[in-house]
C-alpha cells in the first residue's frame, strides 16, 4: 500500500489491523462527495491554505489526524453524535465496506464519543466513495429511538 506523502513516518501504526468488514461515516451529505473523506489533517490544511487559520493546530501534526473516523453501527454514530457538538452538523451516515488487504488499515481508537471509534488510513488512490452505501432511513430510526 502507498500512503500519502503527508503521513509521518511510523503512521499506520504498527499494530493497526488490515480494514475489513463494514465501517459507517458520519457524512456533510446524504450523497457523500470525495470531500466527505477528508481527514481532519487535510481539512485544517485546506482552512491554512485559504487563510481561513492563521497555522496548523498541534494536534493536526499527530498520525489519527491523518485517518478517518469510523465506527462500526450506525447506533455508535447517533451515540457520537449526540456526545459531540461539532458531530451534529452531520446529515448522513453511510456503510463503506473494506476489502480486505486493499482498503487501508484501521484501528481500534476509543476517546469521548465512543470506545468504538476507529481510525482508518486510506491509501492513495482508494475511492471509498464508490464503496458507500446511504443509511440515513437506518440513522433516522435510531436517532428517534435515542429521543
Amino acid at each position: 500500500m502507498h500512503w500519502p506523502a503527508h503521513y509521518p513516518s511510523e503512521c499506520p501504526p504498527s499494530d493497526a489491523k488490515f480494514a475489513e468488514g463494514s465501517f459507517f461515516r458520519l457524512t456533510q451529505r446524504q450523497a457523500p462527495k470525495d470531500k466527505d473523506f477528508y481527514s481532519q489533517y487535510a481539512i485544517e490544511k485546506k482552512r491554512v491554505e485559504l487563510n481561513k487559520a492563521p497555522q496548523m493546530r498541534g494536534a493536526m501534526d499527530t498520525c489519527l489526524a491523518r485517518g478517518l473516523s469510523v465506527f462500526r453501527s450506525v447506533e455508535e454514530c447517533v451515540k457520537a453524535r449526540k456526545k459531540v457538538a461539532s458531530l451534529r452538523r452531520k446529515k448522513g451516515v453511510v456503510r463503506v465496506d473494506a476489502s480486505p488487504n486493499q482498503d487501508g488499515l484501521v484501528k481500534n481508537t476509543p476517546g469521548r464519543s465512543s470506545e468504538y471509534h476507529y481510525t482508518w488510513w486510506v491509501p492513495e488512490n482508494v475511492d471509498l466513495v464508490s464503496k458507500c452505501v446511504c443509511h440515513k432511513e437506518e440513522l433516522e430510526k435510531q436517532e428517534e429511538s435515542y429521543a
